[in-house]
């Protein structure tokens, strides 16, 4: 036991000079292992929150968006299955604009059988932030030509449900059908329950199959997919968690032993065992793990019913969570191990003759060693908590930091080989060449601190953009304008510098073998953003003609090349579809033309930074 009075004697008194060292590692440790239990706990609910209410999200067995008029065959199949006594509701829903301040926001108002009084709504969470309304708050809302409605919240839905795609983006309120809104206009939302879902789908796709069908299997699919980046994006922060951890432990003991040095020679020359010193440094660094490890714990678990809403935790993920415990003690234990080699290259002449080249030797080894094993440790946490997305995350994470590795050393032996004139550059170069391996574990430690930071407070964001399938990817633009003063509008658009760039579009109303459509004519000269083409030409390139939207080509069963007829109420536009442009499911009923000839309303498609110009605009959507 002579290692334990050992740790009594001499490890537990400098442990109290080591406070600061001490407290920070113990935050990074508890940082990553709270993350750490945290992210597979929070995929895991989520995932059984959102099956469990998958029926609720889909709106039924079977969700259908209408992008025509329901036609007299379409609608006697709709009676037949309510005859058999399935559940079938047919939802109206517009866009519209909700009044606020100077500007109105836009967003979109279903109208549906939601046991409502005439003048309650239920708003989605993210409009009603827009709004800054909660419930009890009244808000008012324009149907652009059909009324100007006044509504209470009578409650807020955090899961968007039973809507399609443009009004779970743009955000909807859902209001009871009554008379003053009979006269409201358009798109229908058809929900089926009670039905095998994906037999029903195949009945009406064969014969309406400019619909577009939504079954309980498709929705899920669909969220599987879209969890799966949201998990990518969790794994990262885990994985830079891990990493700041790993690098504050490695630094942490070292440091420790590099400040200890003459006493442990001391202890080597009275003849104290090498494996006694080492047992004894154990169990104080041991002491730095296990506590917050357990504290991680209590956080994480408390912390998965803030961020989530749920009242009771899974039995999966409180398994998940102490495999995850068990993982980060293992873990950790195994880097204070790693760390402590260092102690190899401490001798009592080496100390005397200030022969530092046998420590340089084992602090090499450490981060060698570490840099090889941490790739294997993070993918052996992926497996454990399920988490798979986490690996190719985590081997990009640790092959940047060889780069980097190689890189520094590089630039430093580059340098300590020019002649400078100047001294002080000539004795910094050859200090941090001597000290290459604490210079580099400083070096590291900051840049992952300020990583941790930055993913950290861009997580919210990250994951919102991943989550609506990297909208900004697909689209040119991130806002949508119609004002009723253009000329002031364009003045703002074009001077602030928070706008990038943006497209004037005239629109008007068509149809399309008997498919309600829109037609957005631009100018050259109003053309400043573009579209992603993936198949064809964009506009202004070779022959004029059409780009239209990929969801559009998929359901109307459109081609490059094929001749397109437009009904308007200002003639026939007839044109070639020279170009499929990607929508992300926005605006997926519009045809982009060449040419102002037709347009009645203007709309503005801008691509801003942050939104900030929005503030120097005035009556505006």
């Amino acid at each position: 036991m002579r290692w334990f009075s050992l740790f009594k004697i001499y490890n537990l008194k400098e442990m109290k000079k080591e406070k600061v060292l001490i407290l920070l590692t113990v935050i990074s440790i508890l940082v990553a292992s709270t993350i750490s239990l945290m992210v597979p706990g929070i995929s895991i609910e989520n995932e059984k929150y959102i099956n469990k209410n998958i029926e609720k999200v889909n709106g039924g067995d079977l969700s259908i968006v209408v992008n025509d008029e329901i036609s007299n065959s379409f609608n006697n199949e709709l009676e037949k299955l309510r005859k058999s006594e399935d559940e079938v509701n047919i939802d109206t829903i517009i866009n519209c604009h909700y009044n606020k301040a100077t500007n109105k926001v836009m967003g979109s108002i279903v109208i549906g059988n939601y046991s409502l009084e005439k003048d309650e709504i239920i708003l989605q969470s993210d409009l009603a932030d827009r709004l800054n309304v909660k419930v009890g708050d009244y808000i008012e809302l324009d149907t652009n030509g059909n009324g100007v409605f006044q509504y209470k919240v009578k409650s807020i839905e955090s899961l968007s449900s039973g809507v399609d795609r443009d009004a779970e983006l743009l955000g909807y309120g859902k209001v009871q059908s009554c008379k003053q809104l009979e006269k409201v206009t358009g798109r229908k939302f058809i929900t089926v329950k009670g039905v095998d879902g994906d037999k029903i789908k195949n009945q009406l796709q064969k014969a309406y199959n400019s619909n577009t069908y939504t079954s309980i299997t498709d929705k899920k699919r669909e969220i599987k997919n879209e969890m799966a980046i949201e998990k990518s994006v969790l794994g990262i922060l885990t994985t830079v968690g891990y990493i700041f951890s790993t690098l504050t432990i490695i630094t942490t003991i070292i440091m420790i032993i590099i400040r200890r040095k003459r006493d442990i020679a001391i202890l080597k020359a009275i003849s104290i065992d090498d494996k006694d010193i080492k047992r004894a440094f154990n169990i104080e660094m041991m002491m730095i793990i296990f506590i917050p490890i357990m504290i991680s714990a209590i956080i994480a678990y408390f912390g998965i019913k803030v961020i989530l809403p749920i009242e009771v935790i899974s039995k999966e993920t409180i398994i998940t969570m102490a495999k995850s415990i068990i993982f980060n003690t293992i873990f950790f234990v195994l880097l204070i191990n790693i760390a402590l080699l260092v102690l190899k290259g401490i001798s009592g002449i080496s100390i005397l003759r200030e022969d530092k080249e046998e420590l340089r030797k084992q602090s090499r080894t450490v981060i060698i060693i570490t840099i090889v094993l941490l790739p294997t440790l993070l993918i052996g946490y992926s497996f454990l908590t399920g988490n798979i997305e986490n690996i190719f995350s985590g081997l990009i994470v640790t092959f940047f930091i060889v780069i980097f590795l190689v890189s520094i050393s590089l630039i430093i032996k580059v340098l300590s080989k020019v002649k400078f004139r100047k001294v002080v550059l000539i004795y910094t170069i050859k200090e941090i060449k001597g000290k290459f391996t604490s210079f580099i574990i400083v070096l590291i430690s900051l840049t992952f601190t300020l990583s941790f930071i930055l993913v950290g407070f861009s997580l919210e964001t990250t994951i919102k953009k991943n989550f609506k399938d990297g909208l900004e990817d697909i689209l040119p633009y991130n806002y949508y304008i119609s004002s009723n003063d253009s000329e002031s509008l364009e003045k703002v658009l074009k001077s602030n510098d928070d706008v990038e760039g943006y497209i004037k579009a005239s629109v008007i109303e068509g149809k399309i073998v008997n498919s309600s459509i829109v037609v957005s004519e631009i100018d050259k000269d109003d053309y400043n953003i573009k579209y992603k083409i993936i198949e064809g030409k964009n506009l202004y390139q070779g022959q004029a003609g059409f780009i239209i939207p990929d969801k559009m080509k998929k359901r109307n069963h459109l081609s490059v090349g094929d001749i397109l007829e437009i009904e308007t109420k200002n003639g026939v536009i007839k044109g070639t579809i020279k170009g499929i442009y990607k929508c992300g499911g926005i605006n997926s009923t519009s045809i982009i033309k060449e040419n102002v000839e037709f347009g009645e309303e203007e709309r503005y498609y801008v691509k801003a930074k942050n939104g900030e110009f929005i503030d120097d605009i005035k009556n505006s959507y």
